[in-house]
């Protein structure tokens, strides 16, 4: 070979020499090592089934009660079990073993208070109330029938009123009934299980369909009572609601009326374990900083507040203590 074909030029060494470097690379060294590509395929599954593990969980959530117990499917609007389930299961077993039978008597007791023309018709069919002296059962306030034909004229929701605080009373299951009167308006009525002259009957919750408290909003909002007071209201709770005054944190939420959008902010001091606690439980039942349920807003609750502190040294609407939650007394 002459000189001619012997010389390569500098640049073309130089470019001969990277591609045999490349070409005696390892091959971990051009995708990545074996740990590397390892730890970015545990990323990417976490990153895939974090998400429907959490989607799962909530569906789950939002979907069981475990004192409901059975699975439920609608037929022409009832619900009807998927299998056998024993009415004495649960607080709400008396709605889920019989659920046709317990819809029929909510029509059935709809349609006698709009036709009733005493209050004897009525009675046997309303709950009894240790309030009744107090909010006395008007037929000036049925005037406005309910559309009460058939099932479907109703939303039912089955719910679960929960004692506040330590009390040892039992939980309730009741019935929510959603629907319209003859002139568009809406209503919800509650019912329950009760015993009657030894018998177990559905009864319309009074109390809890009227809404009734002490006082409503608008008369706690002027007349701003010292003493503690029982109201049923809607609370909604948001971190921008809490104050601080001095040393003590005050948790603040709205407490709102169902009909005339009444609303006043109320507090909890978080001075010491028992309002602590107090606060606790009204997160609580909103799922206030649960991670997988979402807020709830406009809760039903009974609770009992009052005008500033037994000191008589604050200035805004204190609540003394959770009732139960929902409007129906456990």
């Amino acid at each position: 070979k002459d000189e001619r074909e012997q010389h390569v030029d500098v640049a073309e060494q130089l470019r001969r020499l990277k591609q045999d470097a490349d070409d005696d690379k390892p091959l971990d060294d051009v995708w990545g090592t074996k740990r590397r590509s390892s730890s970015w395929l545990w990323i990417l599954l976490l990153g895939i089934i974090m998400p429907l593990i959490i989607i799962g969980i909530i569906i789950s959530k939002l979907t069981q009660n475990p004192n409901e117990g059975p699975e439920i499917e609608l037929k022409d609007g009832v619900g009807v079990l998927k299998k056998d389930f024993s009415a004495s299961d649960g607080p709400n077993g008396w709605f889920l073993g019989d659920s046709e039978s317990v819809t029929s008597e909510v029509i059935r007791i709809l349609n006698a208070l709009n036709d009733a023309k005493t209050l004897e018709e009525v009675e046997p069919s309303i709950r009894r109330s240790p309030y009744r002296s107090l909010n006395s059962i008007s037929l000036d306030r049925l005037a406005n029938p309910f559309i009460a034909e058939t099932i479907s004229d109703f939303e039912l929701i089955i719910g679960l009123s929960k004692p506040g605080g330590s009390s040892d009373v039992e939980e309730r299951g009741f019935l929510s009934v959603g629907g319209n009167h003859e002139d568009g308006q809406a209503f919800t009525a509650y019912f329950v299980e009760e015993e009657v002259g030894g018998d177990k009957k559905v009864v319309l919750d009074w109390d809890a369909t009227a809404g009734w408290g002490e006082i409503n909003m608008k008369t706690l909002v002027q007349t701003k009572p010292r003493n503690e007071t029982l109201i049923r209201c809607l609370i909604e709770k948001k971190a921008i609601y809490d104050l601080e005054f001095g040393d003590v944190v005050y948790s603040g939420y709205i407490l709102s009326d169902r009909e005339n959008g009444e609303y006043t902010f109320a507090y909890v001091p978080l001075s010491s374990n028992a309002s602590r606690n107090l606060d606790g439980q009204l997160k609580g039942a909103l799922d206030y900083g649960n991670f997988i349920l979402p807020l709830k807003e406009n809760e039903p609750v009974t609770l009992r507040v009052r005008f500033g502190n037994e000191k008589g040294t604050s200035t805004v609407f204190e609540i003394t203590s959770l009732e139960h939650e929902s409007w129906v007394r456990p």
